[in-house]
């Protein structure tokens, strides 16, 4: 794409040598003042075209070089469990709370990342299910945090317009970009509430004022149990972890 430009770049410099070359071989007699301005007034209308098309080259190149920087980047993921993007070429989408259904009562599986500042409707129906806030309900990223309502944010990658999820490992191929690494969690076996397993961030944050054991969706550890699950590599009880990458 580029290479096109950068030929008519050059060739048009080209152009403008070998016209100055042209007017240089020929003998300009000084003592004719007339052919002496001709002489340079015809290079100088030369010259002034030759910059006039540089500068349609250059602006041709600005375009296309826009139009590929546009295609650049897209790739929008959610990173559970933090209230900042990770800063590495992201942008933030909104920072925003977990929502899900309750652990106890039938309903949807996925959870959501909820928007701060929310549009309802004013409309009303007699049959519905609810959603709720998120907790971990258990202190294994650490003391006392088990009962603290959880928050995401969605996130934009500047540069890369690929994510994929990864679980197993908290490491990423080779030519993909960490985005973060963490656990995959989900719902407890004995449980009404299904939860999809989520990649969760290795160091998650808390909603500021959410301490209150309220429950609604919780978010349990996953190991692994072998059988139909291959092991090795797998090992049995051993918590999964996970990896977000950009490419």
């Amino acid at each position: 794409m580029y290479f096109l430009v950068y030929f008519k770049l050059f060739t048009a410099w080209q152009l403008c040598l070998a016209s100055v070359d042209k007017y240089e071989d020929k003998r300009i007699l000084l003592n004719d003042p007339t052919l002496v301005q001709n002489t340079l007034h015809a290079m100088e209308i030369r010259l002034n075209n030759m910059q006039t098309r540089i500068q349609t080259l250059e602006a041709e190149k600005n375009t296309l070089q826009s139009k590929f920087d546009a295609r650049k980047g897209g790739a929008v993921y959610v990173r559970w469990g933090r209230k900042q993007c990770p800063g590495n070429d992201t942008e933030l989408v909104y920072s925003g709370f977990i929502g899900g259904t309750n652990y106890n009562i039938y309903g949807g599986s996925n959870p959501q990342c909820m928007v701060p500042n929310p549009v309802l409707s004013n409309r009303t129906d007699h049959v519905y299910n609810h959603i709720y806030g998120a907790e971990f309900d258990h202190d294994f990223f650490g003391a006392g945090t088990g009962t603290n309502d959880l928050p995401c944010v969605v996130c934009r990658h500047k540069e890369y317009n690929s994510i994929v999820t990864l679980p197993g490992t908290n490491v990423c191929y080779t030519g993909w970009k960490l985005q973060y690494q963490g656990y995959l969690l989900g719902g407890f076996p004995s449980y009404k509430g299904v939860t999809d397993f989520t990649c969760f961030d290795a160091n998650p944050e808390y909603i500021l004022g959410g301490s209150a054991n309220d429950n609604g969706a919780l978010f349990y550890m996953i190991a692994a149990q072998c059988g139909s699950l291959e092991c090795p590599p797998y090992e049995n009880g051993k918590i999964i972890t996970c990896a977000v990458c950009a490419k």
